[in-house]
C-alpha cells in the first residue's frame, strides 16, 4: 500500500489489515482515526455514517481507517478490543485516545477538540521526562521546585506518578503496576485501563489488586474518565 498523505484522509475511509495499519501509522504525521468495527453490528453502522458525514468537515486533514475485528481476532485481543465499535486515535505513531461509545456528531466533536489540544500543547520539561520514563530526572526536577511550584497540578501528578513508581510491591502486584505505567505513557491511558480491567476480571476477588487498581486510577489526568473506570471496577466486584 502506498504511503498515505494528509490529502488522502478525506478521500475515503479505507478498510485495512493490521500490517497495512502499522505501515500507515508509521508513514503519516496527521492525526489518524481507526474505526474498529464488527459484522452484524448496528452501532458500527451508525458510527460509519457519522465518519462519512464528517470526513470533509470535522475530520478534514485526518487519516481515517477501518479494521474489522472479526477478521483479525488475534490483533483485536492484542489491542484489548473487547467491544465494537471502538475508535483508536494515533498521533505521531502512538495511541493517544480510545473511545468505546462514539456514535454521534457531538461526541466526535469532543474527541477532535481533545486531540487538537494534544497536538497544540508544547511539552514541558516534566512532560518529556515522564514520557521518557526517566524517574530519576522527575525526582531531581521535583526536588528543585519551591513548595508553591510543587502545588501546580502537573507537578502534583508527576509526584503521584513517582510515588507509585517507587512504591514497594510484592511479586504479584509489581508487574501489574509496571505494565500499567508503561502502557499509559507509551500507548495511552485508556488502553492501560482496559488492560487493567481485564487483569481484574482474570483475578477476581484479589483485594490487594483492587486496592492497587484504584490507586493507579488516581494517576489518570482526565478525572471524568477516571470516575467512569472507577464505576467499572466497583461494578466488577459487586457482581461476585
Amino acid at each position: 500500500m502506498a504511503k498515505m498523505t494528509n490529502t488522502d484522509a478525506s478521500a475515503e475511509i479505507l478498510d485495512v489489515t493490521p500490517d497495512e495499519l502499522l505501515r500507515i501509522i508509521q508513514g503519516t504525521t496527521a492525526p489518524l482515526l481507526l474505526d474498529v468495527w464488527g459484522s452484524h453490528c448496528a452501532p458500527c453502522k451508525a458510527l460509519d455514517e457519522v465518519l462519512q458525514r464528517q470526513q470533509n468537515k470535522l475530520l478534514a486533514g485526518w487519516v481515517l481507517l477501518k479494521l474489522c475485528a472479526n477478521d483479525f481476532p488475534e490483533w483485536a485481543e492484542q489491542n484489548a478490543i473487547y467491544q465494537v465499535p471502538t475508535v483508536l486515535v494515533y498521533l505521531e505513531g502512538a495511541l493517544v485516545q480510545r473511545e468505546l461509545s462514539l456514535l454521534t456528531d457531538g461526541q466526535l466533536q469532543r474527541l477532535v477538540t481533545s486531540v487538537n489540544l494534544k497536538t497544540s500543547a508544547p511539552l514541558s520539561d516534566m512532560d518529556i521526562l515522564i514520557q521518557q520514563q526517566n524517574f530519576t530526572g522527575v525526582r531531581n526536577l521535583l526536588k528543585g521546585l519551591s513548595g508553591e511550584e510543587q502545588r501546580a497540578p502537573q507537578y502534583q501528578r508527576a509526584s503521584s506518578l513517582l510515588a507509585m513508581h517507587d512504591m514497594p510491591l510484592g511479586p504479584q502486584l509489581k508487574p501489574v503496576r509496571d505494565c500499567f505505567i508503561n502502557t499509559a505513557l507509551n500507548r495511552g491511558w485508556e488502553l492501560a485501563l482496559t488492560e487493567l480491567y481485564q487483569t481484574l476480571v482474570n483475578r477476581a476477588q484479589d483485594q490487594e489488586l483492587l486496592v492497587l487498581s484504584f490507586a493507579l486510577l488516581d494517576l489518570m489526568p482526565d478525572r471524568l474518565v477516571a470516575q467512569k473506570w472507577r464505576r467499572e471496577f466497583h461494578g466488577l466486584y459487586q457482581q461476585e
